[in-house]
């Protein structure tokens, strides 16, 4: 299941859980035709909470790789290539400052396939 369907499903649990507690509540006080109206509005909400306001950074594509720790496989000079491991992948990747086989390095940027790090800030 990708990531978007789970996504989706777990919004559309959201919203069945939350029709159930409020119209179960509101049939205890006779407000049924009330409940049924006011969750009529909430469940659009309750499915579209987490694609309008997401509650967890990117995990695919350029944004998802940005931030990651990874391990210099290779040194690099400055503006010259070399390899980094980054979840356990490798990846070719591009420096502005000298980097030694072993250091960590930090994703900064990502141009087509290629990744651009730095230095790991301690």
């Amino acid at each position: 299941m990708k990531p978007a369907e789970k996504q989706f499903w777990l919004s559309f649990i959201d919203g069945i859980v939350l029709f159930a507690i409020i119209a179960f509540i509101l049939s205890l006080y006779g407000y049924f035709i009330w409940g049924v109206l006011l969750l009529g509005m909430l469940i659009p909400y309750a499915l579209l909470r987490r694609r309008i306001f997401p509650m967890h950074q990117p995990s695919t594509g350029k944004e998802g790789m940005v931030g990651l720790i990874g391990t210099a496989e290779q040194d690099m000079g400055m503006g010259t290539g070399g390899w980094i491991k980054v979840s356990g992948e490798l990846w070719a990747a591009r420096s502005k400052e000298p980097i030694s086989k072993g250091d960590e390095v930090s994703v900064v940027d990502v141009e087509d396939l290629t990744l651009i790090v730095e230095k790991k800030s301690i």
